[in-house]
C-alpha cells in the first residue's frame, strides 16, 4: 500500500507528519512523536507559507490547512485566486451550505441548479461574521478587474477593524503576487515597491486582529523578506528546478535535496518551522478543482451585471501615495506658491528643493488637473510691409 492510499484512509485529520528531523539532535518542544498527526493550530494566529513549483499541490495543501481551521470554528476568507476560479470549488464540497460568494457592487448571480448565498464584497464586515463561514471571491463575479481589486482591498482594510474577537479566523491568499498586483490595480500604489510595502503592512498587522494567514507563492523570494521571516510554518513542495532557499541548506544533512526537495509527490511536503523540519503527507481535498474544468459551469452559476460598479475607494496611485505623504504636502505647497506668482528659484530656496524636483511635481499636478498645462507661446507673425506704389515720376 502506497502513501497516497494510507493518507486517503485518514478521514479525521488530513495532515500527518511521518518523520521529524532535528538539526540540534533533540526533539523540538511540543513536537508530535513519530508517525503522529500535526495540527497547524499550535500557533493559531500564525502564518502558513507554501512554496513550490507549479502543479505540485500547493493550493490543495492550502485548502487542507484552511479546512483544519474551519472545522474547529474559524471562518475562512478565500481571496486572490487565479483566473480559473479555483476557490469556487468550495461550493462543490460537502460544506457548500457554509459558502457565501463575494460579488461586485453591480452583480447578480443566476443559478441553474442550486441556490448559493452571495453578497456584495464591499458590504462584508468581518467584525459581525459568525463562526464557520466560508467567503469566496471569484474574479468573474466582478465586471472588471479594477472593481475586483478595489473591492478586495476595501475588505482587507476592514480586517484591521476587528479589535476584539473570541476566535481566530483564517485568510487564504491563493496567489501572493496577485495581492501586490491588486494594490496597484486598485489605485493604491503607483509602482511595485509601494505595493509591496502596502502588502507588508497589511500582512504584519493581521496577527493583532485575530487572523491566521495561509500564503501561497511559487518562489521563496517572491515575497518580501519581512514577510518570509515571519512565517511560523513554511511548507515546501516539490521545487523542481528552482533554487533551494539558503535557510534550508542546513537540513541537507537529514533531507536529501535531490531525492526529496526535487522529487516529492503532490501529496507530500516538507514542513520547516523554528529550525525544525519534518516530512509530511496530506489528503488531497476531493473537491479540489481539476485542471481544464470550468467549475462555475459545473455548478451552474452565471453572473449578470447591471449598470456600472460602485466601489468607493480613493485613488492614491499618484506620486506621493501610500508611504510617501510628504510628497503630497510638498506638491500642494508648490502649487500654492506657483499660483501666487513664485518662480522656481524662489520656491526652491523656500522649500529647500531643486528645480528638478519642482518640475516633477508640476508635471504630476498637471496630470491630476490641478494646474493648467503649459501652452507654448506663439510668436505673432510680423507682416511684411506692403510696397508703396506711388505715381510714376
Amino acid at each position: 500500500m502506497n502513501e497516497a492510499q494510507v493518507v486517503g484512509q485518514q478521514k479525521v485529520v488530513p495532515l500527518k507528519i511521518v518523520r521529524w528531523f532535528t538539526s540540534s539532535g533533540y526533539p523540538p518542544r511540543n513536537a508530535p512523536v513519530y508517525n503522529a498527526y500535526a495540527s497547524p493550530l499550535d500557533r493559531a494566529e500564525g502564518t502558513h507559507r507554501i512554496i513550490g513549483d507549479r502543479f505540485q499541490g500547493k493550493s490543495a495543501l492550502g485548502e487542507t490547512i484552511a479546512y483544519m481551521y474551519w472545522k474547529t470554528g474559524s471562518s475562512l476568507y478565500d481571496l486572490y485566486a487565479a483566473n480559473d476560479q479555483e476557490n469556487a470549488a468550495w461550493a462543490n464540497s460537502p460544506y457548500a451550505d457554509h459558502v457565501t460568494f463575494l460579488v461586485g457592487s453591480n452583480c447578480k448571480l443566476l443559478f441553474d441548479y442550486k441556490q448559493y448565498n452571495y453578497m456584495r464584497a464591499i458590504d462584508l464586515d468581518p467584525r459581525t461574521v459568525g463562526p464557520q463561514n466560508i467567503f469566496v471571491a471569484c474574479k468573474r463575479f466582478f465586471q472588471d478587474e479594477e472593481d475586483y481589486y478595489r473591492a478586495l482591498w476595501i475588505l482587507c482594510d476592514k480586517f484591521k477593524t476587528r479589535t476584539t474577537y473570541d476566535r481566530v479566523d483564517v485568510i487564504f491568499l491563493r496567489e501572493a503576487q496577485e495581492v501586490i498586483t491588486g494594490v496597484m490595480r486598485a489605485g493604491q500604489a503607483s509602482n511595485s515597491k509601494d505595493a509591496s510595502e502596502a502588502f507588508i503592512r497589511f500582512h504584519n498587522q493581521l496577527f493583532h486582529f485575530g487572523y491566521a494567514v495561509v500564503l501561497d507563492s511559487q518562489r521563496d523570494v517572491e515575497i518580501a523578506k519581512s514577510v518570509r521571516e515571519l512565517g511560523d510554518y513554511n511548507y515546501i513542495k516539490n521545487l523542481g528546478g528552482q533554487e533551494i532557499p539558503r535557510k534550508l541548506w542546513h537540513t541537507f544533512r537529514q533531507i536529501d535535496p535531490d531525492r526529496i526537495y526535487r522529487r516529492m509527490m503532490p501529496w507530500q511536503f516538507v514542513l520547516y518551522a523554528k529550525n525544525t523540519s519534518g516530512l509530511g503527507v496530506f489528503m488531497l481535498p476531493p473537491w479540489h478543482l481539476e485542471r481544464g474544468r470550468d467549475v462555475l459551469l459545473k455548478l451552474g452559476i452565471r453572473p449578470s451585471f447591471e449598470g456600472v460598479p460602485d466601489t468607493p475607494l480613493e485613488d492614491r496611485s499618484h506620486h506621493g501615495g501610500p508611504g510617501r505623504p510628504k510628497d503630497v504636502v510638498l506638491r500642494q505647497r508648490i502649487r500654492q506658491l506657483l499660483l501666487a506668482g513664485g518662480t522656481y528659484s524662489a520656491i526652491g530656496q523656500e522649500l529647500s528643493c531643486s528645480n528638478n524636483v519642482i518640475a516633477k511635481m508640476v508635471v504630476q499636478l498637471r496630470k491630476e488637473g490641478l494646474m493648467k498645462p503649459k501652452v507654448p507661446e506663439q510668436k505673432a507673425a510680423v507682416a511684411a510691409p506692403a510696397e508703396t506704389v506711388g505715381p510714376e515720376s
